[in-house]
């Protein structure tokens, strides 16, 4: 599910960072993909350890009015990342096949309902079908790695070249546009895959299972991630001309698999419909733990529901307001992944304290998955979450 819901983001979008070079985006990336590694980690230790995952660790730790702060921009940026999501797909359809856009309202109802449709249907079904998305998901990256391979020269394409003066660079501007501009672009690859913490109650021994598909999916992410951006880097003409391609598998399977632009970006449709519907499970099971905890309004009627069924419908349309005012304001549009990131971000810090107070304050035993990488590794991604924070807020 990690997986399904986040790697879809690896596909588009990011290449625009290596207009200031190779050396800034790939030196922010790792220190990104540490930071989430690390948060991972940390959340993995304790999450399965308390009912509710990450809401309920927020709730038990930080307190109740904290806990419901964090929760509300958890279900925030689940709910608002699978509406992005939505929206891409459907602009997609809408522009492959000369649809009026005034259709793209009936498409999104079509999206939620068929899908909540299929994840509330029998349990063993609903995991088959999330594997065949993993391995769809999974399809371009390997695709276009292993095509690309003949056609790689990083030495000579990995380096920016000023027409003007024939000069090369590693890296141009200043911390501000090759560092904290970049930023948010590092995370396409990650935001969400903690949503794993939430969905406890899906596993036997949430203590075990919970933390090993967590600390897989990140690392599998990242290696994906890593695989994409080196080979990216090196097909020809070079990063002047990558990082202005809009949907960049075109140029690696083109090249690699003779494939055309219109199949290689269908070939990623089902990568960004993952995206939308792999936060369902987890924004329906966060909702209906936010109203058994009264923190809902009572007419909703979630309250004791024997499944999450009625809570996924409601946030889904949560989700679908989103896309409706997406839809009639586009400077509200631009700015929606931002939106998710953000809320993202304080849950980040948020949970990661949750984490250092069990360590320090509550000294909870830690039988079970323990985060190899301490104290430290809590502080450290503290510290990239913040620069993340003023790259997009400041």
């Amino acid at each position: 599910m990690g997986i399904v819901a986040v790697i879809g983001g690896q596909f588009y979008g990011w290449n625009e960072s290596f207009s200031v070079g190779f050396a800034p985006f790939f030196l922010a990336f790792v220190m990104m993909g540490a930071a989430y590694i690390i948060y991972v980690a940390c959340v993995s230790e304790v999450g399965g350890k308390v009912p509710g995952g990450s809401y309920g660790l927020a709730r038990a730790v930080l307190g109740f009015y904290p806990g419901f702060l964090l929760s509300s921009l958890e279900l925030l940026e689940y709910t608002s990342f699978a509406s992005v999501s939505v929206l891409y797909v459907t602009e997609f359809a809408t522009t492959f096949f000369n649809w009026n856009e005034d259709y793209q309202p009936i498409l999104w109802l079509l999206f939620y309902a068929v899908f909540i449709f299929i994840l509330e249907s029998r349990g063993k079904y609903v995991w088959w079908f999330m594997l065949v998305f993993v391995v769809l998901c999974l399809a371009p990256t390997v695709l276009f790695v292993c095509g690309s391979l003949s056609y790689v020269n990083f030495q000579a394409n990995a380096i920016l070249v000023d027409d003007a003066t024939n000069e090369t660079t590693w890296a141009t501007g200043d911390i501000s546009s090759a560092f904290f501009g970049i930023l948010p672009s590092t995370t396409v690859g990650f935001a969400g895959v903690e949503s794993l913490t939430v969905v406890t109650g899906f596993v036997k021994d949430p203590a075990v299972a919970v933390p090993k598909g967590t600390v897989a999916a990140v690392w599998t992410l990242f290696v994906s991630n890593i695989a994409l951006i080196l080979v990216l880097a090196s097909l020809p003409p070079g990063l002047a001309t990558t990082s202005t391609d809009e949907y960049f598998l075109d140029r690696g399977l083109s090249l690699g698999l003779g494939m055309s632009s219109g199949l290689s970006e269908w070939l990623m449709m089902p990568a960004q419909m993952g995206m939308a519907f792999g936060f369902f499970i987890p924004y329906a099971r966060l909702t209906q733990a936010m109203a058994d905890s009264n923190l809902l309004p009572s007419c909703l009627r979630l309250k004791g529901q024997p499944n999450t069924g009625r809570a996924m419908i409601v946030a889904s349309g949560f989700g679908y307001l989103i896309c409706l005012v997406s839809f009639y304001s586009p400077k509200f549009k631009q700015t929606l992944q931002n939106i998710s990131i953000l809320a993202g971000t304080i849950c980040y810090a948020g949970q990661t304290l949750g984490f250092v107070m069990l360590r320090t304050t509550y000294k909870i035993d830690t039988a079970g998955y323990t985060s190899p990488y301490g104290l430290v590794g809590a502080y450290y991604v503290w510290v990239v979450f913040l620069c993340l924070f003023v790259s997009i807020a400041g």
